[in-house]
This record gives C-alpha cells, structure tokens and sequence, in this order.
C-alpha cells in the first residue's frame, strides 16, 4: 500500500517536472537573449512563457480536432529533442549540482523537508465546484471530442480558457491531478518570481520576505492545490507586469514584448487581466507620448493582440460577445436565452 502511494507521488510529479523542463525550453528559446538579474528570474519568465506557448499549441490542435496522446506526446518529443541542446542542458545540471554541493546544500535540504506537506496538498481528488463544475468538466469533454468544442451545457460555453488547454493536455496525457498540479506549479512559480523581483530591486532578504508572504497565505495554498485557474492568472499577470517594471527600468525593448506576450496570455486566462492591461497601457501611452516615441506602444499592443486573440474571436463566432457574458444587453447573449 506504502509503496503504490509512492509510485503515486513520484509519478505525478515526475510528470510536472518534465512538463516544467518543456516549458523552460521554449520559453529560454524565445527569450533566452535577455540579461536576466537572477536564475530565479530566468527560470519563472522562461517557464510561464513555455506554459502560456503550449497552452496556444494545445488550442491551435484543438481547432484542427488533433488532440490525441499520439499527436501530443509526438510534438513534445519533437520540441524537447530540437530545443533540448543536451550539451547545454547538461551543463545547466553540472551547475546546479555544483550548487548543492556547497554549504547551501544543507539549508536547501531544509527546505525541501518542511516543503513535503504542501507537496501533497494537490494530490486530492478535485471537488471544488468551479473546478468539477466547469473548468475540468470542459477540459473533459475537448479531451473526450480530441477538440476545443462549443460547450453550450457548461456554465460558460465560451470564455478565456488559456488555463483549460494545459487541464486538457494533462487530463489527455495523464488524469485530472495532474491538471492541478499545474496551478500548484504556478503558485511556485510565483512565489519564485516574487523572490527574483525583491531581489532585483532591492536585496535576497526583500525577496525572500515577498515570497514567504505568498506561501503563508492559506487561500493561496488553497488554490494552488486545486483546478482552478487564479494561481496560473496570477503568475501571468505578475510577471507581465514584472517585465513591464524593467522595460522602465532599462528601456530595453525585449522586456516590453516580453510583458505584452504574457500580458496577452493573462487576458487569454480570464476577463480580470484586462484590468491591469489597461493600467500599464495607459501608463506606456503616457510614456509614448512624452518621449515622442509611438513605435513601442504600437509593438505592445499588436503582441498582445496577436497573443490573446484566438479567445476573443472564438467568443465572437459563437456569440457575437468578445467579452461573452458581460455587456450581454449591448453586445448580445449568443445562444443563452
């Protein structure tokens, strides 16, 4: 019995670990040009980036009804044998080997030992109700349909659902814990970029601080152990406004696609996102204008309309609605009654 729940743990975590390492080599790929401050840094900005990219892979093989484990597994090779450079990868692992072998060895060990409990946190069955109720319930049936269908029995038959391809992918490629491992994955990944960010703009310690305020918060353990969707908007939204901080900080151009790509996968994830968009568009308007240079606010706006897009005009086909159900008295209900 002791043993079938290891197997049970190992297993599922060994799956996010290789879902992580994907992640971190696509997104390292795209971005791997930029001076980052910290591994810490690199290592959230790379892997949300790899996350929101396979989520848009997931739905462009959704549109096409080629959502099959065969199909899946095939491309995750393809991208892990062309992207994985085993040189480099390799080397990544001498360094980090090298790394607990010093005197940190021992706290990091620590650390690891009082991380156990929250490491099982995710690996109950799902029965929150937005999660059985609507976002596994529709990873379900495109995974069932080895398509991103309409869903019109489901609370929200269309809606951003960014989060819902990586639920349809691991519900496809293994079951529905799996699936919430993922949030569990951004929650680390947020309490990793709070860290980096202290870091940067202030010290360890600041970092250290943001990111253990993060993980003490019980509603936040509560969510990164369940299928819901706000830890993976979460950690989107932060880092597009992490980014967005140092492209005023330095000015540099990278930084400022690299917030409009996330900012577009946040408002892919959920309607909130547009909140905080429209707060840093403003603010890069305001910016634009005052240095005399449009150029950036127009590179801005066409990534984050090229990222987000595909959620808001399959809103529109079905419903007529961008923003389906809000603003239904103007823009319309679509098939709702």
């Amino acid at each position: 019995m002791h043993f079938s729940l290891a197997i049970f743990f190992v297993s599922h975590y060994v799956g996010l670990a290789l879902l992580t390492l994907i992640c971190y080599l696509i997104g390292n790929r795209i971005i791997g040009r930029i001076a980052y401050s910290s591994g810490a840094e690199k290592f959230c900005f790379c892997t949300a980036l790899g996350l929101g990219t396979i989520a848009n892979l997931v739905l462009g093989l959704g549109l096409l009804h080629w959502l099959t484990r065969g199909v899946i597994l095939t491309l995750f090779l393809v991208i892990a044998l062309v992207l994985g450079q085993p040189w480099r990868l390799g080397q990544e692992l001498n360094r980090i080997l090298q790394r607990l072998k010093s005197r940190r060895a021992f706290v990091y060990g620590l650390i690891a030992l009082v991380l156990i409990p929250l490491l099982l946190l995710p690996l109950y069955p799902p029965t929150q109700w937005d999660a059985t109720s609507y976002h596994l319930a529709a990873a379900k049936i495109y995974a069932k349909s080895q398509a991103v269908v309409f869903t019109p029995y489901l609370r929200f038959p269309v809606f951003p659902q960014l989060n819902e391809m990586l639920f349809t992918l691991m519900l496809i490629v293994y079951d529905d814990i799996s699936a919430q491992l993922v949030q569990f994955l951004a929650m680390v990944l947020v309490g990793t970029a709070l860290y980096a960010w202290g870091r940067r703009a202030f010290n360890s310690r600041v970092g250290l601080f943001a990111a253990v305020l993060w993980v003490s918060n019980p509603i936040v353990l509560w969510l990164g152990a369940s299928a819901y969707i706000d830890a993976g908007m979460v950690l989107l939204v932060l880092l597009a406004v992490y980014a967005f901080f140092n492209w005023f900080q330095l000015r540099s151009r990278e930084w400022l696609l690299l917030s409009a790509a996330l900012f577009g996968f946040a408002a892919g994830s959920k309607y909130l996102a547009l909140v905080h968009l429209a707060a840093c568009g403003i603010f890069l308007l305001c910016v634009s204008l005052k240095d005399r240079k449009i150029k950036e606010l127009i590179l801005f706006v066409l990534m984050v309309a090229a990222v987000a897009s595909p959620w808001y005009i399959r809103n529109i086909y079905y419903t007529h609605n961008p923003v389906w159900p809000y603003f239904a008295s103007r823009l319309g209900n679509g098939t709702w009654t």
